[in-house]
């Protein structure tokens, strides 16, 4: 009864909204839908799945991370604005690329996305390849760097994952941190290419 009562109060309140605002909440609802579905059925969201799609924004978790951290195609990235944090520790395997060596002065504005090519170089000297799996992490203040650095790899036709929880969920996960920093070869990428300049962050 209690949920009948709870139903139809739910429709008495629909009921009340003006056809403008009912079209509102239908275009609301749709966008949700389209935005949380293809993350909620991401592979990246899927413990039987072992490899993110690579032309795709996944998210993994932190034992994930560790469970594939020997492996030669991974390349992670920590994009932590001070490298002080990143020398205090980090993931093992992670490179240091800051999410604000993407950006900079272009003589007309204080601060814009660099072009492809920059942006390709500063992937490869991060050990970065065509067939590369990139897990970016950050934390913090820096949390949306994360997600912005993944953003430029989905708009060249790369893709990347973003580790769930950031740094400070991987050391709550109780997995190990190194201070050593990588030995890796220099990566190539050669089919970065972003076409429209992503906005201004």
């Amino acid at each position: 009864m209690d949920g009948c009562m709870r139903f139809v109060g739910v429709g008495a309140m629909f009921s009340r909204i003006t056809p403008w605002k009912g079209r509102l909440v239908a275009f609301v609802l749709a966008l949700v839908t389209v935005a949380v579905l293809p993350l909620v059925t991401s592979p990246g969201w899927s413990a039987s799945h072992s490899r993110p799609d690579l032309t795709d924004i996944n998210v993994v978790s932190p034992q994930w991370l560790a469970d594939h951290g020997d492996d030669p195609n991974l390349r992670v990235l920590d994009v932590r604005i001070n490298p002080l944090a990143y020398m205090a520790g980090h993931v093992p395997g992670a490179v240091h690329l800051a999410d604000n060596t993407f950006r900079g002065p272009n003589g007309r504005l204080p601060v814009q996305y660099w072009q492809s090519p920059k942006m390709a170089s500063l992937f490869s000297q991060a050990g970065v390849n065509d067939d590369s799996q990139v897990v970016i992490y950050a934390d913090g203040p820096n949390i949306l760097g994360a997600t912005m650095v993944a953003y430029l790899l989905e708009r060249s036709g790369h893709g990347a994952a973003v580790l769930d929880g950031g740094f400070k969920g991987y050391q709550e996960a109780g997995l190990p941190v190194s201070q050593a920093f990588p030995q890796y070869e220099p990566g190539s990428l050669s089919h970065f290419a972003l076409g429209t300049h992503p906005p201004l962050w």
